[in-house]
């Protein structure tokens, strides 16, 4: 019998470094207004599972030596690794007694391992904490569960007694998946919450469930003239004449613009199209951005070329402190991504291409909305607009049809092959008629 192998050390920690650097870049690829899901899976997915799956060959004196420190630790892009490696290695109850003592700032990083996890012991052991327990985690767990598609109606029973918001939005986003007569009694009185993330979650799980009162309070919302971004993107989903106008009255308002340029895109209207095609001369590059990003949305075209401005060019010489924008933020968003278009040539291209787009016809890409633009768009489309089209197809088909977007990308398989084309001309409001 041969002597046991040195560890290398050095190796395993470089695995723990990439993993962590790799997990922070795919999250924030799964908002990439640029990358696809094929170039996320080949670029980072499959790295990251590489390591991951690399330091878990490293057995348990890596994980004394490596992933438990580092599950203690603040480093989020660690901590994910650490659970997610635990978690493969069977330490189920290990990783769930430390949820308790993690810091606020790093607990999301194992949340998002456990959801992310194919252990299917998480789905009952992590409802005793979604039950009862420390707020933060209660939430976490109810979180992941939803996440994961399990009946947390016990949880959401607890939940709807507490005054806490956060718990309460988890509660009712959580209630898609066990749509019990007391679950949906705790939506149905969701929808009037004063609190806009429990209202906005309610009107989210009551159009998956069918609920007409889920519209009505969509529409009472719209109505107001502040609606929040959930409830721009749901009119525009499935929202009439009527609604577009709303979309199009918040797109005129500083206050509700960036939101209502993102539900426009999703429109598919020429109204909508014309009313972005007005901002791309904004003088705010972020509006400019917005507004090409859903026109193209529209219209289908890629801003690209003589249709785009040239990024500035690099200043080899530091800007002078009295000129810096100190309060500028330096976090990185999707829109910094977007294209800045150049909005003359884009309306020459609009006055040419015009007469082929009929108002009363919704359009995605270029192209009448339907089951093959869908499909396409979920397959090679920009990650960030793929999590708008998956609500719509659930609530569309009252939750048949579920595709969780910000799971592995390899593990999203799907089928729209029973998806008519009734459902996805129909507006919400007839969709929710006779339920």
């Amino acid at each position: 019998m041969g002597a046991a192998q040195p560890i290398l050390w050095d190796v395993f920690e470089e695995h723990v470094d990439e993993a962590a650097f790799l997990w922070s870049s795919w999250e924030r690829a799964l908002r990439s207004a640029r990358l696809t899901p094929r170039e996320v899976l080949s670029v980072i997915e499959d790295r990251l599972r590489a390591h991951l799956h690399a330091l878990s060959l490293g057995g348990p004196a890596v994980a004394k030596r490596l992933l438990v420190p580092a599950l203690a630790g603040d480093d989020k892009g660690q901590v994910f690794v650490a659970t997610f490696v635990l978690l493969e290695a069977g330490r189920l109850q290990e990783v769930l007694q430390t949820l308790h003592r993690l810091e606020p700032e790093v607990l999301p990083a194992a949340q998002r391992a456990l959801q992310l996890h194919g252990l299917p012991a998480i789905d009952t052991q992590l409802l005793p904490l979604a039950v009862a327990g420390v707020p933060r985690v209660q939430i976490a767990a109810l979180e992941t569960l939803a996440f994961r598609g399990c009946d947390a109606s016990e949880a959401i029973l607890a939940a709807s007694a507490s005054r806490n918001p956060e718990l309460l939005a988890a509660a009712a986003r959580a209630a898609r998946n066990s749509p019990t007569p007391a679950s949906i009694r705790f939506v149905c009185n969701a929808l009037g919450s004063s609190v806009v993330t429990v209202r906005d979650a309610a009107i989210e799980t009551g159009l998956v469930c069918g609920l007409p009162d889920a519209w009505l309070a969509c529409k009472s919302t719209l109505a107001k003239g502040k609606a929040s971004a959930t409830v721009l993107l749901l009119a525009a989903l499935g929202g009439d004449a009527t609604d577009l106008d709303a979309i199009l009255a918040a797109m005129r308002s500083p206050e509700t613009r960036a939101d209502a340029l993102w539900a426009a895109g999703f429109s598919g209207r020429v109204a909508a199209a014309e009313a972005s095609l007005d901002l791309m001369s904004a003088d705010d590059p972020t509006t400019a951005r917005l507004a090409g990003e859903a026109f193209s949305a529209i219209a289908g075209l890629r801003l690209e070329g003589p249709f785009c401005a040239l990024p500035p060019p690099d200043r080899e010489e530091p800007i002078p402190f009295e000129q810096e924008d100190l309060d500028a933020s330096l976090e990185w968003t999707p829109e910094d991504e977007l294209p800045l278009p150049q909005a003359e040539p884009v309306k020459q291209w609009w006055n040419k291409n015009r007469s082929r787009f009929a108002p009363a016809v919704r359009y995605l890409g270029g192209v009448p909305f339907g089951v093959e633009p869908i499909g396409e768009r979920l397959e090679h489309g920009p990650m960030r607009r793929r999590h708008a089209l998956a609500l719509e197809l659930e609530i569309r088909t009252r939750g048949t049809l579920r595709i969780q977007s910000r799971r592995w990308l390899r593990e999203q398989k799907f089928s729209l092959a029973a998806v008519g084309g009734n459902q996805l001309a129909m507006p919400f409001k007839d969709q929710m008629k006779g339920t």
